[in-house]
């Protein structure tokens, strides 16, 4: 009998260990939807600050793309303009036809919409389709009307993977990652949000 129990408390033991680390990864997945930030915008002191690093800088003041990093480029600082509420992150997609640099984007560095707020994705095409919660569609009608004429940045894992252009408040709670490398890049994007819902 006791042999019984110890094995049964074993194998429990055994499932929620599988269970909990099968949680932990998911969760380690990161998602926003962020207000971006121009690179007019940008305090010139932590610009300054930027200069010691392999960013390459754009020119244009009314562009959320700040310049462009070496797709070899380990990463970004993350820590300079936080006492500003920025943050740096870098695309997805390359801005050169060589597919060697990739642009990096100045958002706010807090997300207005979080992974809490997604319902449920799917992929269609190329395309990742977002389902958002109430309160989810809500901060989304918020942020776009907010953000009409502006680019806003949807990022997992703090990459950017579209940066799409306002046009209006977005009202119906679906927000979309479209024109990815493939379908397999979506399929793999949309399940990965979803395992971690």
């Amino acid at each position: 009998m006791k042999t019984t129990s110890v094995s049964l408390l074993l194998i429990l033991f055994a499932l929620f260990s599988c269970n909990s680390k099968e949680i932990s990864e998911d969760q380690s997945v990161s998602f926003g939807i962020y207000e971006t930030v121009k690179f007019g915008e940008l305090p010139a002191h932590a610009l300054d600050s930027l200069k010691v690093t392999t960013i390459h800088f754009e020119s244009d003041p009314q562009s959320p793309v700040i310049g462009y990093l070496p797709k070899s480029d380990p990463g970004l600082p993350d820590d300079l303009f936080t006492t500003e509420g920025i943050r740096l992150l870098k695309a997805i997609f390359p801005v050169d036809q060589e597919g060697q640099n990739l642009a990096v984007i100045a958002v706010n560095h807090k997300p207005a919409i979080v992974l809490s707020d997604i319902q449920k994705t799917k992929n269609n095409g190329r395309n990742v389709q977002i389902y958002l919660t109430l309160k989810g569609a809500k901060k989304l009608a918020d942020l776009t009307k907010k953000n009409t004429g502006k680019s806003i940045a949807i990022a997992v894992d703090d990459i950017v993977y579209s940066m799409p252009m306002v046009n209006g408040v977005i009202k119906g709670g679906v927000a979309m990652i479209s024109g990815l490398e493939s379908e397999t890049m979506a399929k793999e994007l949309s399940d990965r949000l979803n395992k971690a819902l």
